[in-house]
């Protein structure tokens, strides 16, 4: 599979963009950028000019806002494009499934799949969007405060064929998810809200064994060493074979004849969308503030913890309990790193042993532990023991 990166009006290969960057052109990028001064790097697909790294507006998209150690980070679906869509053996159209999954510090274990859409006979060279036509969330990940030097993702197309029941059923449980996806235990259960619902069989095995024809890995780095900072920006999914059939486009707004717009691949010259055989999902990573999804991560640790407390069977009222214990651990799991982290840059900041950038990036991690705690009776104690100045 294969990444392509939206800087500006440049879609630029991954492999491409390492190279860049260990060539030093990022950095020097950057430099003449803070300077004030004219920068641009040019890649295969076209050139990359100082105005437009974190800039949408050419697009008439709000602009990004930087994720970093300390801050939000939200990862969504913005859209997917079917291309030419896996048929069934001896004719006919299979259905999509869409899932994701995230594997950070805060899942404590395995990372569980999360389904994001379910679609009915899916067509070739179709645009889907999360919507009034089509139930599912667009959210993969989203977290209060990063606090990882790495957040690790993975998206998933799978065509299979289901029945009428198993569609009448995910689309029951979406619709009391709210905005966050359905996420999937590998125990043959569903977590939706604070309920375990038992997965139709065809659906557990699509979900865990079948092949994806469209799959990637995606490391989002955010304090790795000799590794580039993950940006706000959007991102391009597709398959490797399919690299130079998306690399003349960009991501830009269509209207869908109703006088919305919706995202997609645009050609940089026609602005016309992209209607080729290649599939794809465009994803966006941003660092903006999301209060409607700060359950996400409560959902998601319960989710990857769950088989190891129950049998085959389990009552609502036990996973309700598991859901509020998670939060519980999930908030004393930072307080702990706070009061530690704390009294560690105290011991330093005392003996004058500190180094500026280190007691920088300290600080940074700190406040993300506070942001993820909810517990008032953790926060008030921390109020106490502050972060040295």
């Amino acid at each position: 599979m294969a990444l392509l990166y939206n800087f500006g009006t440049v879609l630029a290969d991954a492999d491409e963009v390492a190279e860049k960057f260990h060539l030093g052109d990022f950095h020097a990028f950057n430099k003449r950028t803070r300077n004030g001064l004219d920068a641009q790097i040019d890649f295969r697909s076209g050139t990359l000019h100082a105005s437009e790294f974190l800039d949408n507006t050419s697009l008439n998209l709000p602009p990004f806002t930087q994720p970093r150690i300390g801050s939000p980070l939200s990862i969504e679906i913005l859209a997917i494009y079917t291309g030419d869509a896996p048929q069934k053996f001896f004719g006919g159209k299979k259905d999509l499934l869409v899932t994701s999954g995230v594997k950070s510090a805060q899942t404590f274990g395995g990372a569980p799949k999360a389904i994001n859409q379910l679609v009915d006979k899916v067509g070739d060279n179709k645009y889907l969007q999360p919507g009034a036509f089509t139930q599912g969330s667009p959210i993969a990940y989203y977290t209060k405060a990063v606090d990882v030097s790495t957040v690790f993702t993975s998206f998933e197309l799978i065509a299979e064929s289901f029945s009428q029941d198993i569609f009448d059923a995910v689309a029951r449980l979406f619709s009391s998810a709210g905005s966050l996806p359905i996420f999937a235990p590998a125990s043959g259960y569903l977590l939706v809200g604070s309920a375990l619902v038992k997965m139709a069989g065809k659906l557990g095995k699509a979900l865990f064994e079948s092949s994806a024809f469209l799959r990637e890995d995606i490391p989002f780095r955010f304090d790795t060493p000799n590794q580039p900072t993950a940006k706000a920006k959007q991102l391009v999914i597709c398959n490797n074979n399919d690299k130079k059939k998306l690399i003349g486009f960009r991501p830009g707004l269509i209207d869908d004849g109703n006088g919305n717009k919706r995202p997609a691949l645009v050609d940089k010259t026609t602005f016309r969308e992209y209607r080729g055989d290649a599939p794809y999902i465009l994803i966006s990573i941003d660092g903006r503030e999301r209060k409607a999804l700060e359950d996400f991560i409560p959902k998601v640790a319960s989710a990857s913890i769950i088989e190891k407390f129950y049998g085959s069977s389990v009552e609502l009222q036990e996973i309700t309990i598991l859901e509020e214990a998670m939060m519980l651990y999930n908030d004393f799991y930072y307080y702990q790193r706070a009061n530690d982290l704390a009294s560690s840059m105290r011991l330093e900041n005392t003996d004058g042993l500190h180094d500026a950038g280190e007691f920088q990036r300290a600080s940074q991690l700190y406040q993300a532990y506070v942001r993820n705690i909810r517990n008032e009776l953790f926060l008030d104690n921390l109020k106490g023991d502050t972060f040295p100045k």
